[in-house]
């Protein structure tokens, strides 16, 4: 699933690494095989994940919130099974 963003880019350890920020797509992916159904990114963000019949979840519409929302749904994930990369490939969250 992408998503047009105004974002910041982050270092490894999520320090900005200037403060332009600049238009990007993001990718908003989970880990299916570590997803282990907790619900806290539906939680946060319910127009952007829910639950399938496996009780595994599932991107629906990243582009709903903003990217702080994004990032604290994505956080919030005990087994960090939501990856965000930006549009050249760059994971920014986990």
């Amino acid at each position: 699933m992408t998503s047009l963003y105004q974002c910041c880019y982050h270092d490894q350890g999520t320090k900005a690494i200037d403060r332009a920020f600049r238009e990007c797509v993001l990718k908003v992916k989970v880990d299916r095989d570590s997803c282990i159904g907790v619900g806290n990114c539906v939680a946060f963000a319910p127009t952007v994940f829910e639950l399938d019949k496996e009780n595994k979840a599932v991107v629906l519409d990243a582009s709903s919130v903003d990217f702080d929302t994004l990032l604290e749904a994505a956080k919030s994930c005990p087994e960090n099974a939501i990856i965000i990369e930006d549009d050249e490939g760059l994971q920014l969250y986990p």
